[in-house]
């Protein structure tokens, strides 16, 4: 008696040309912690990821692409150290491009850190005189006002 094995080949259909890329980015997911990553390959609809965050097939992530901005999509595949993205809306040429060619201004990993509030230290720019004698100054010129005042008064009772 013979037993019949039957199996079935999948292909992945690429539904658009892949383009090597190899660059940082900024992966966010659903609770907005931003995660350092590198975009393998790109396409119009999506791209390969390489992450230390172990992901699930269907979660939403917000991508940053160098030179577009940010991008909405879902994981499509996970396989350990790599993620498979579609983008919710396709990439047009020109963008996919500019994300190949754009120069990152900053490249590095960033925390989060909490930067304690400190008071400035009070600064006289702008003003020519010490306080003391602005100090000085004003109440020179309020016993002058109340002199006058005292002149007055005695000029009109004589």
């Amino acid at each position: 008696m013979q037993a019949a094995i039957y199996g079935t080949l999948y292909t992945r259909a690429r539904t658009s040309e892949r383009l090597m890329l190899g660059r940082s980015s900024t992966l966010r997911t659903a609770d907005g912690a931003p995660i350092d990553v590198v975009i393998e390959d790109l396409s119009v609809t999506g791209c390969r990821i390489r992450t230390s965050l172990q992901m699930h097939k269907g979660e939403e992530v917000v991508i940053g692409l160098p030179g577009v901005g940010t991008r909405r999509g879902h994981v499509a595949w996970s396989d350990g150290t790599e993620i498979g993205c579609e983008f919710e809306a396709p990439l047009t040429a020109a963008q996919v491009h500019e994300t190949r060619t754009t120069e990152t201004l900053i490249e590095g990993q960033f925390a989060t850190l909490s930067i304690p509030v400190v008071a400035a230290p009070a600064n006289n720019e702008g003003n020519r005189f010490s306080p003391r004698f602005r100090l000085v100054s004003i109440v020179a010129a309020a016993i002058f006002a109340w002199l006058l005042v005292a002149v007055a008064i005695w000029a009109s009772t004589n």
